[in-house]
C-alpha cells in the first residue's frame, strides 16, 4: 500500500464570514472533494428528501454551527446543504446503523442504516500518547476508515483567528475535525466509540465538538474539561496528548457521561473498545465476528492496541518525528483501511503526516 507525506497546508482564516473561508481550499481542491463526496454520499439518496431536510430544520434551529461553511461547500460540489449535512454527520450516521435494529426507531432510521452500513462496516483507529526520549510528549494517530478517496484527500489546515492558531488533519470537503493541535499547548483526536444509545441531535457531534474545542481552548487542562463535560451528540473516544510532562489522557464519552484514563509512565495507547469501568459492558457488542473473514471488532481493538504499546516500548530514541513511522505502519495498526497517520509534538507544534493510497 502506497503512501505520501504530506508537507502543504491551507490557510483557513476564521475572522472571515464563514461563506469565504473555505475559497482557496475550494478553488484547489473541488475536484478532489468531488470524487470524496461521490464515494462517501453514494447511497446518501436512499434518506428520504423529507428526512435530510428534517435533519437540517432541527440543526438549524439548535444553533447551525459552521452553516455558512457548509453551505459554501454544497454550492461549490453541486451537493445539496441537506445531503452535505448528513455527509458531515457520518459518525452519527454510523451509530444509527450500529444501533437502529435493536430500536423502536428502527423503522424510521431504516434509511440511514442502509447508506452507513457499507460505509463504515469496520470503523478502526488506534492513538497513542507517550514521553519520547529527547522529544517529550508525543501523540500518534492512525485513522481507519473504508473510504478509497480518503488517502489522496487528506489535507492539513491551519486555522488563523487572529494571533490565535491551531492545525487539523482531515479530508476535504469535512467541516468537522478528526484530529488537530494547538501548537505549544496540545493535540487531540477521536476515535470510534460503540455507542450506548442513538445519537441525539440537541447537542453538537463528536467533530465538531473538536474543532470548537480548538477554537476555544488554549490549554491541556480546558480541552480535557471541555471534551469531558460537554453535553455530545453520541458515544466517541477522545485522546488528548499536553505539551508539558506527564499531560496525556484518553476520554470515553457517551452523551451524558464520561470517564478519564490518565497518562502514567507507560504508553497511553486507545483503540476502539472501551477500557474503563463505566462502559466495559458495551464490549459485548463489539466482540462477536461479522463473518470467519473478519476479527470480532473488539480482537481486532485489542491487537492494534497491543501492537502499538509494544512497538514504542521497543522503539527507543528516535531523532525525529519521521521515525514514528515505524510505529504506525506496523500491521495491524495500519490496514487496508488505513487513511491517514499522523505524529503530533504539541510542545514544538511540528507535526508529521502520512497519507495512505
Amino acid at each position: 500500500m502506497p503512501y505520501r507525506k504530506i508537507s502543504s497546508t491551507y490557510t483557513i482564516d476564521l475572522q472571515l464570514p464563514e461563506e469565504d473561508r473555505w475559497a482557496e481550499v475550494i478553488k484547489a481542491e473541488r475536484s478532489v472533494a468531488k470524487r470524496l463526496i461521490k464515494e462517501a454520499g453514494q447511497n446518501i439518496d436512499i434518506i428520504p428528501n423529507s428526512l435530510q431536510k428534517i435533519t437540517q430544520h432541527i440543526y438549524t434551529s439548535l444553533g447551525g454551527r459552521y452553516l455558512g461553511e457548509m453551505q459554501a461547500w454544497s454550492k461549490a460540489l453541486g451537493t445539496s446543504p441537506e445531503k452535505f449535512l448528513m455527509l458531515q454527520c457520518a459518525y452519527e450516521l454510523d451509530h444509527v446503523q450500529t444501533l437502529a435494529a435493536d430500536s423502536v426507531f428502527g423503522t424510521v432510521y431504516k434509511s440511514a442504516q442502509q447508506v452507513v452500513s457499507k460505509l463504515l462496516k469496520h470503523p478502526g483507529c488506534t492513538a497513542g500518547i507517550f514521553r519520547s526520549p529527547g522529544m517529550g510528549m508525543v501523540h500518534l494517530r492512525s485513522l481507519d476508515w473504508p473510504l478509497e478517496k480518503g488517502g489522496p484527500a487528506t489535507r492539513m489546515l491551519k486555522f488563523k483567528m487572529g494571533k490565535r492558531e491551531f492545525v487539523t488533519v482531515g479530508m476535504v470537503g469535512m467541516v468537522g475535525v478528526l484530529s488537530g493541535m494547538v501548537p505549544g499547548a496540545y493535540s487531540a483526536s477521536i476515535n470510534w466509540a460503540m455507542p450506548d444509545s442513538l445519537p441525539s441531535f440537541d447537542s453538537l457531534g463528536p467533530l465538531f465538538l473538536l474543532r470548537e474545542v480548538l477554537e476555544t481552548c488554549d490549554t491541556f487542562n480546558e480541552a480535557v474539561y471541555a471534551l469531558k463535560n460537554t453535553s455530545i451528540s453520541t458515544s466517541v473516544f477522545y485522546t488528548v496528548c499536553g505539551a508539558n510532562p506527564g499531560e496525556g489522557c484518553t476520554i470515553e464519552r457517551s452523551k451524558k457521561r464520561s470517564s478519564v484514563r490518565k497518562y502514567g509512565k507507560s504508553p497511553l495507547v486507545h483503540g476502539n473498545h472501551y477500557i474503563n469501568r463505566p462502559f466495559r459492558k458495551l464490549n459485548e457488542r463489539i466482540s462477536a465476528p461479522e463473518s470467519d473473514e473478519h476479527y470480532a471488532l473488539l480482537e481486532d481493538s485489542t491487537d492494534r492496541v497491543g501492537t502499538m504499546s509494544e512497538s514504542i516500548c521497543e522503539l527507543g530514541k528516535v531523532k525525529s518525528l519521521s521515525g514514528f513511522s515505524a510505529v504506525l505502519k506496523k500491521a495491524p495498526v495500519r490496514n487496508d483501511n488505513t487513511i491517514h497517520q499522523i505524529a503530533f509534538r504539541p510542545k514544538t507544534g511540528e507535526l508529521c503526516v502520512w497519507a495512505w493510497r
